[in-house]
């Protein structure tokens, strides 16, 4: 397959470039804890290349990927032939955030070397993205300061044991939620996702999510080169002008177009 893959995928496809930035990694320390001989066969840097490949083109999913996998020469290409499971991308993409952060952040600075940002053309916007956090872990300051008036107000001796406990339970709930809110400076939190709040989304009600600041440079070739990922359910002062950061210490980059 990986044969067929060198001799039809075009020389100018995105797959080929993608290859080439991804051998400019250093990948010595990941690639140390894997060898062709054992369960560990797939190379990180084909598994790296098959991730950035696929969000370039709008795959995000793991299932999606390894079905793509299946047919797509392109995948084959970056995948050395292989034909790599789900489980695998998954497993690969959950256990190496330190690897795909300090790749975007390598990418900044050979863009900022190659002349591609332009410092006085930084353009700064924010969006709100859902989190990945289930509903039932939102806990709001105002709701959980009226549940502690009202639980205030029960005769506690006079509960069944089990009912005490229950109230317990329910007291130390709302306490920790408004701990939590007051340690954050935040009217809402998440348990499970301390960057997340509760948001209103247009036309699709209230859920967790983020409020995502990003940073880009140029028109034709917009890079992202910076952004800012938090609780707040505004962009009150995440526009501010700020001092200009250093390239090495940008966050993400993403690259649109050719």
């Amino acid at each position: 397959m990986l044969a067929a893959a060198e001799r039809l995928v075009p020389r100018e496809h995105l797959a080929r470039k993608v290859r080439e930035v991804v051998k400019r990694f250093e990948l010595g320390r990941v690639e140390a804890g894997y060898s062709a001989l054992g369960q560990k066969g797939y190379a990180p840097r084909e598994l790296l290349a098959l991730w950035v490949y696929a969000s370039l083109v709008g795959v995000h999913q793991g299932t999606q990927l390894a079905h793509a996998l299946q047919t797509d020469l392109a995948l084959r290409l970056l995948s050395a032939g292989h034909c790599v499971s789900r489980s695998v991308l998954n497993r690969f993409r959950a256990s190496q955030g330190p690897l795909f952060l300090a790749a975007m952040e390598e990418t900044v600075r050979w863009a900022y070397q190659e002349g591609l940002i332009e410092e006085q053309c930084l353009a700064v916007d924010s969006v709100r993205l859902r989190a990945h956090a289930s509903g039932r872990q939102v806990r709001v300051q105002r709701h959980s300061l009226k549940r502690l008036e009202a639980l205030a107000q029960v005769e506690v001796r006079l509960l069944t044991a089990s009912a005490q406990k229950h109230h317990e339970d329910q007291v130390q709930r709302h306490q920790q939620a408004v701990l939590l809110c007051q340690e954050r400076a935040a009217a809402t939190v998440v348990l499970s996702n301390p960057s997340a709040g509760l948001m209103q989304f247009p036309g699709n009600g209230v859920h967790p999510g983020h409020r995502v600041t990003v940073v880009s440079s140029g028109a034709r070739q917009r890079l992202v080169v910076g952004v800012l990922l938090s609780a707040s359910g505004n962009d009150k002062g995440h526009l501010a002008v700020s001092p200009r950061p250093s390239p090495s210490r940008a966050t993400l980059t993403e690259r649109f177009g050719e």
